[in-house]
C-alpha cells in the first residue's frame, strides 16, 4: 500500500487533478479487478462454480478518499517484469467509488461473521460492476453498479450466483461503443 501511496502522488504531481487536486487524496480500500466474459458466464450456466470463471485482468482498484469519502478511483497495473510492484495507471473522478464504498460496508454489515472471499469483477458486456462473496457453501453476487437498461439486477441488491445468472442469460449484451452522458 505504501507503494500505492507514493505512485499516487507521483502521478497527482504530473498530472493534478481539478477535482482531486495533487495530494490531498487517500487511499483506501485496494483489490484485485476480475473479468467475467460472455465465454465465462455460458462456462457457469453449465455447471462450474462462477469463482472458477472469473479472469484475473492484472489490474487493482484502489479507492480514492477524500475527508473520508470515496471520490474517486485509481487502477494499477504491474510494472514492467518488476515483481510485486504496482504503477498507477489510472485515476478517476466516478460515481462508481461512492457505490464501491456502500458495497463495502454491506458486506461488512451483512456478512461480519461469515468467512467469505471476496472478488470484485466486472461483466463488460453487460455494465456490470459486481462483488463475487464465495462462503464455504455458497456464492452470491452483491451488484454494485449495473449501466445495462434492465431493472432485473438491482445496485445494491445480493443475488444467488444462479440467480445472477439467469438473468444475465436473459439480458442482451451490449455490442459497440458506448457513450454515456450522465
Amino acid at each position: 500500500m505504501e507503494e500505492v501511496r507514493g505512485e499516487l502522488a507521483r502521478f497527482l504531481s504530473g498530472r493534478p487533478h481539478p477535482v482531486i487536486g495533487r495530494d490531498a487524496a487517500f487511499v483506501g480500500a485496494s483489490f484485485e479487478v476480475y473479468m467475467l466474459s460472455l465465454d465465462g458466464i455460458a462456462k457457469a450456466l453449465r455447471g462450474s462454480d462462477l469463482t472458477d470463471c472469473l479472469v484475473k485482468t492484472g489490474n487493482w482498484h484502489h479507492q480514492i478518499l477524500q475527508m473520508r469519502k470515496a471520490s474517486a478511483i485509481g487502477l494499477s497495473a504491474p510494472r514492467g517484469d518488476v515483481r510485486d510492484s504496482l504503477r498507477i495507471s489510472g485515476l478517476f473522478v466516478t460515481p462508481l467509488a461512492s457505490k464501491v464504498d456502500r458495497a463495502i460496508e454491506w458486506i461488512d454489515r451483512q456478512r461480519p461473521e461469515d468467512h467469505i472471499e471476496a472478488f470484485f469483477f466486472i461483466a463488460p458486456a453487460f455494465q456490470i460492476h459486481a462483488f463475487l462473496l464465495r462462503g464455504f457453501s455458497k456464492e452470491e453476487v452483491l451488484v454494485v453498479s449495473n449501466r445495462s437498461d434492465s431493472g432485473s439486477l438491482k445496485e445494491g441488491a445480493a443475488y444467488p450466483a444462479d440467480a445472477f445468472l439467469s438473468a444475465l442469460k436473459n439480458l442482451k449484451p451490449v455490442t459497440g461503443i458506448v457513450c454515456d452522458r450522465k
